[in-house]
């Protein structure tokens, strides 16, 4: 995708929709210490090559994005945790239940994979207006 900005935005929706469709696979890559333990003790200096590159690769899309007029004077390295941690946060929420436990506080007939949907687009909107 040419636009890093629209790019990062499918960044985020792929990950919400990945993480809603298979819960339980990703809970055991993101939210159990085990499996990453596993593969880091295998073989001495082992490192999660995978969550590097695509670390690496969130990194660039924020440069692109910065290059944009986004994210401006700030640490792209920050800024791709950042986003990092708001769509893991998000659907952590989702895959442990714990929206589920206070959905009465919303007042909405909205399912909570919506408002999740609905939460990452307030995210969206947060950084195209900081442009």
């Amino acid at each position: 995708m040419e636009n890093a900005f629209e790019r990062l935005k499918a960044l985020g929706k792929i990950y919400i929709h990945f993480a809603l469709s298979n819960p339980e696979y990703y809970q055991v890559m993101f939210m159990m210490k085990e499996p990453l333990s596993f593969l880091t003790s295998k073989e001495e200096n082992a490192a999660w090559i995978e969550g590097q590159y695509v670390i690496e690769f969130l990194r660039k899309t924020i440069v692109e994005c910065q290059e944009m007029g986004y994210f401006k004077d700030m640490d792209s390295i920050a800024v791709a945790i950042q986003a990092w941690g708001a769509v893991h946060g998000l659907v952590s929420l989702h895959v442990t239940e714990h929206l589920d436990c206070i959905k009465d506080v919303f007042e909405r007939n909205d399912t909570m994979e919506e408002m999740v949907y609905a939460s990452f687009q307030v995210f969206v909107e947060m950084i195209a207006r900081s442009k």
